[in-house]
């Protein structure tokens, strides 16, 4: 395994996945803040998706159509269609055009493996640049028959598979050699913070502030926070929830977690604002909260987390996943056990009996720079 990080490539690099100038969500972000970092270090070539998933996936809308600032400063190339398998064949051979050295493909979903093996098929045979898979999930968090199998095809035809974390590096070792392995860390989500922030901690009814932000799926376990907030208004006078985000599908793929707030009456300390949040709006969210909460029931990593620390917010979490790996406990924030009320109860409390510094946040989170990871994606170098 290699655990890396250092500085910006000098390569010529074909990029290839969702943008945060088109679509929503967290590996939009990621994927658009890469392809920046890249292109500072060389020439680029990012290419993206008009359509990302087949209808038949899901009935959520991925296109963000909301957002002011949609972030990129690269040109992106749309030249991929899902439902169009020329399109597959043409940006392969727009890339091969480029003439890369190393070509970065972003996994989102095993979906994608026809696509991608196609791709990688052409890029074999009319190029020698290194093919680098940068896998967001080796698993996709709702699986479905044959998931592995599809995964296992792409993985394999790549020469390296970059994850992010220790639990992510264990899932994937066992569908490839891990000596193609590659550990990273996921880095800061550092364009969507507030303009104006402050390392100061918070006075007044933001002091007490508790924030739930991101897409409100079953895994998220809001209903688990919401389960423990009796206890925690009880320990923690004053204490306020903010939830803030939308559904990722309508409501009636499964239960709302938000009945609970009338069930549990906690009409008086918890606010909602259920909708896609802006980027532009992203930093003041998580610089109005004294910490962010993210109550899983299991998970990857996540560029909810990278977010906090990139406006010096403190979280508590649960230990699940790879999450562990980024959670300091005492500096960066705490730790509580999945699907566990009075556990996260009590890591609230300790939040508020021992609060944490925002400047130590942000000094922590230094170790979460793009230019440690983008070393570590193209060079394999390690850096202090």
């Amino acid at each position: 395994m290699n655990t890396v990080g250092g500085n910006c490539n000098s390569h010529r690099v074909a990029l290839i996945g969702p943008t945060a100038e088109k679509f929503k969500g967290g590996i939009a972000q990621f994927t658009t803040r890469l392809a920046e970092v890249l292109s500072a270090g060389g020439p680029l070539k990012f290419v993206s998706w008009n359509q990302i998933y087949p209808y038949f996936l899901s009935k959520r809308d991925f296109v963000d159509r909301v957002s002011g600032d949609r972030i990129a400063t690269v040109t992106t190339h749309y030249l991929l269609t899902f439902m169009n398998p020329i399109s597959w064949i043409a940006a392969a051979n727009a890339i091969v055009a480029f003439k890369p050295d190393k070509v970065i493909l972003t996994w989102t979903h095993p979906v994608h493996a026809p696509v991608y093996l196609i791709m990688i098929l052409i890029l074999r045979c009319r190029t020698k640049a290194e093919l680098v898979l940068l896998c967001h999930n080796v698993m996709p968090h709702e699986s479905f028959v044959g998931a592995q199998w599809l995964s296992r095809l792409v993985y394999r035809s790549v020469d390296r598979l970059i994850v992010h974390g220790s639990s992510e590096f264990e899932a994937a070792a066992k569908l490839v050699p891990p000596d193609k392995l590659t550990q990273l860390f996921l880095p800061l989500f550092d364009r969507l913070t507030a303009q104006h922030s402050s390392d100061a901690n918070l006075s007044g009814e933001e002091s007490r502030t508790l924030l739930f932000f991101g897409i409100i799926r079953p895994y998220k376990g809001l209903d688990v926070l919401l389960e423990a907030l009796p206890m925690i208004r009880e320990r923690v006078p004053g204490v306020k929830l903010r939830v803030v985000g939308e559904y990722f599908e309508s409501k009636s793929s499964g239960e709302d977690p938000l009945t609970l707030i009338s069930k549990l009456g906690l009409e008086d300390i918890v606010e909602t604002d259920i909708r896609y949040i802006p980027n532009e709006e992203v930093g003041p969210i998580f610089n109005s909260a004294a910490v962010a909460v993210f109550p899983y029931r299991s998970a990857t990593q996540s560029g909810v987390i990278a977010t906090a620390y990139a406006n010096a917010v403190p979280v508590i979490a649960t230990r699940v996943g790879s999450i562990p790996d980024m959670v300091e406990e005492g500096v960066s924030g705490y730790l509580a056990e999945p699907e566990n009320p009075e556990a996260l109860a009590a890591a609230v409390e300790r939040f508020f009996a021992h609060p944490l510094s925002r400047a130590a946040v942000r000094d922590f989170a230094g170790k979460f720079s793009w230019p440690r990871y983008v070393s570590g994606l193209t060079n394999g170098s390690i850096s202090e």
